[in-house]
């Protein structure tokens, strides 16, 4: 036994190709920028006809230990 648990012959989920292959070309249309993604997401929010739920942020004192 070679100690790799992962099957050589690995199956595709057809639906989880799909979005990562849409996350990708969302992402290069932003030009790999994270920035620019994300001000493109307040863009279209910003436009949408669709009621958006705003929070307010937590406190810090409220965020697990691992985030804060």
């Amino acid at each position: 036994m070679t100690g790799s648990t992962k099957a050589t012959h690995e199956w595709e989920d057809p639906i989880v190709a799909e979005v990562r292959r849409a996350r990708a070309e969302i992402f290069a249309e932003a030009d790999h920028d994270l920035n620019k993604l994300c001000e493109r997401l307040r863009e279209s929010e910003k436009r949408s006809k669709h009621r958006l739920v705003k929070r307010a942020p937590r406190p810090v004192d409220e965020l697990p230990e691992a985030v804060a």
